[in-house]
């Protein structure tokens, strides 16, 4: 692999790894650096612009940080490696660090250089087998034939090795009687979103193509029976095997799911593309919530909340907005400040880099160009907006969600797979 592609699929891992309930020990030791730089990916990518953390600004990105899984005895180490590639100045007085100078350049170049870094690491053996593995299933499944670099790994350390890739949605396996066992990564719907769409046009069962074109036409739409009247078990089940990157927003009214196809929004390579498609998503999924489970009177125009952001680049000042907002400044999208010291208003205003800006565009036109959307308002804009609540993307939200493929999600899921295998 390449380096930026070794970084990408680190920050996959890491983050699969990271929606499991318990990380085996054996895991925890041998995935150390991909563990690292997985952190580090994700890290970049939510802090990009908000160009220096002092005094209190330290204890904000620890706040970020802890969101994303970064502990903050863990955020040291994870700085000193970004550091390294030249994405951070780290400053420390008094065995504490007091100011963070954020250098992260844009996104694609951002794992082109922990892609160097972590090349210059020895990766273990488990570490290299998974990510090469998890590379080539990415970027196409193929038959269960033992030839796999993950099935090269010796020892009683394969099967839980296996095992752990299935739980974290990086690596699985599905069958069909009186048929050969095939391969699949999840994440490969996601970066061909073209061969997924010929695919589901080309299905015989109508409930599976009306499931698509539904999710396509409503993008984060909520991934529960009372508003998925029709084939909710199709779209669940289509989630938790992957072939919907559904991210998962948990929030005062609990935690809900919202269903994707996958889109290509950006003139990246694949993989590239799916991680630029994750502050899309957020902004997405994030208004839902609010549209969904939030309160108050609802706004008359389609993306209203997002064409705010874009075009007036902050928001009204308002005492709530630090919990109203918290999802968009976990994702690095906003900066909430204090009006002045000693206001308890806080502004609300766009981090008004590339990266925002094109992730806000493309949110928008996938929400006008699907059904219109109803959101919430505060200030006459937005009110109870997703309050308190955090945002899981897709690799994180599948690794949570227990699949357990039934006979008809298995069916699908194994031909949609062969379908790709002889086309």
């Amino acid at each position: 692999m390449q380096a930026r592609e070794l970084a990408i699929r680190a920050q996959d891992v890491e983050a699969g790894f990271s929606g499991l309930k318990d990380l085996p020990t054996f895991a925890s030791a041998e995935f150390k650096n991909t563990i690292l730089v997985g952190r580090a990916a994700r890290l970049a990518a939510h802090i990009q612009g908000a160009e220096v953390f002092e005094e209190s600004g330290v204890k904000r990105l620890e706040y970020v940080a802890a969101s994303l899984g970064i502990e903050p005895v863990s955020l040291p180490l994870v700085l000193r490696l970004l550091e390294e590639a030249d994405m951070v100045t780290v400053r420390e007085r008094a065995g504490e660090i007091d100011r963070v100078l954020e250098n992260v350049p844009r996104f694609a170049d951002l794992h082109s250089k922990l892609g160097a870094v972590i090349g210059q690491r020895k990766l273990s053996e488990l570490e290299v087998a998974t990510l090469e593995s998890y590379d080539q299933l990415a970027q196409a499944p193929r038959v269960d034939d033992g030839s796999l670099p993950i099935f090269g790994v010796a020892g009683p350390l394969q099967q839980p090795l296996l095992e752990i890739a299935d739980q974290a949605g990086l690596i699985r396996r599905v069958e069909e009687k009186g048929s050969q066992p095939l391969l699949y990564s999840p994440q490969y719907w996601d970066e061909n979103d073209e061969a997924t769409a010929r695919i589901f046009k080309s299905f015989d069962v109508e409930e599976v193509k009306r499931a698509y074109r539904d999710v396509r036409g409503e993008p984060g739409r909520p991934i529960t029976s009372s508003h998925i009247k029709t084939d909710y078990d199709v779209v669940k089940r289509l989630a938790d095997a992957g072939i919907f990157p559904s991210p998962s927003v948990h929030g005062l009214k609990g935690v809900f799911g919202f269903a994707f196809t996958p889109y290509k929004g950006f003139q990246d390579d694949p993989a590239v593309q799916s991680k630029r498609m994750e502050k899309v998503r957020a902004l997405i999924a994030c208004v839902r919530y609010g549209q969904h489970f939030g309160s108050g009177s609802k706004i008359k125009y389609p993306g209203a909340i997002l064409n705010a952001l874009l075009t007036r680049k902050s928001l009204a000042p308002h005492t709530d907005a630090y919990t109203q907002y918290k999802l968009l400044f976990d994702q690095g999208i906003v900066r909430l400040e204090r009006l002045n010291p000693t206001s308890p208003y806080f502004v609300t205003s766009l981090i008004d880099t590339e990266e925002n800006v094109l992730a806000l565009q493309a949110a928008i036109s996938l929400i006008t160009q699907g059904m219109p959307i109803e959101a919430t308002e505060i200030n006459s804009e937005i009110r109870d907006y997703a309050k308190s609540s955090t945002y899981e993307e897709p690799v994180v939200a599948r690794a949570r969600r227990v699949y357990v493929p039934g006979s008809k999600s298995a069916r699908i899921v194994y031909d949609a797979v062969q379908t790709i295998l002889t086309t």
